[in-house]
């Protein structure tokens, strides 16, 4: 079984095949934004090189956000393109819990995605279930949360992990999903 990932929510395009929950290709690429440009001909190149045509894909996971407008955009509408037309289940993730699953914590914790003007934050349980809404602080509103609150600073995504959690997601209608944006507020003025 085969399973795509797709996230492109930051500055780095991630694209992950795994095989039988398995990862058989990792590609990183730094984009500086230029999402547009590079992810498309990443997954192509990943399945090239590992012989897979896109009708052997069995699966796709993508991060819908909150990230940039044009990046979460990009990862978001390829995904419910290849899903649709491939008919193969589409699963989605956000970035937050994205990165809470990569946490191994005891309690309840607070996990952020950071932009230049300020932060989303999410609260997790220890089972990685998100408490409540994602919140979105400016600048000097998140270093106030910052001083009264433990947020974790995840670094490092932990993609094995990401695919067993994934087993427990329902499947998503491809015609359903929709981003988050950091600058949700904007977005919709």
């Amino acid at each position: 079984m085969y399973t795509l990932f797709i996230d492109t929510h930051n500055q780095e395009v991630v694209v992950i095949l795994y095989k039988n929950k398995k990862i058989v290709k990792h590609v990183n690429k730094l984009t500086g934004y230029q999402h547009s440009q590079v992810t498309l001909p990443t997954i192509k190149s990943v399945l090239e090189e590992e012989k897979i045509k896109p009708q052997d894909l069995n699966e796709i996971i993508v991060v819908v956000g909150p990230g940039s407008f044009t990046g979460v955009r990009i990862a978001v509408t390829i995904a419910k393109t290849m899903a649709y037309t491939l008919n193969i289940p589409i699963k989605t993730i956000d970035s937050l819990s994205l990165k809470a699953i990569s946490c191994d914590m005891k309690e309840d914790f607070f996990v952020s995605v950071l932009e230049k003007n300020g932060a989303y934050v999410g609260k997790f349980s220890k089972d990685y279930k998100a408490l409540g809404e994602f919140l979105y602080y400016s600048k000097s509103e998140y270093e106030k949360f910052l001083q009264e609150n433990n947020v974790i600073d995840v670094d490092k995504i932990d993609y094995d992990k990401l695919i067993n959690f994934m087993d427990k997601c329902d499947v998503t209608n491809p015609h359903a999903i929709k981003p988050l944006y950091i600058k949700r507020i904007e977005v919709l003025k």
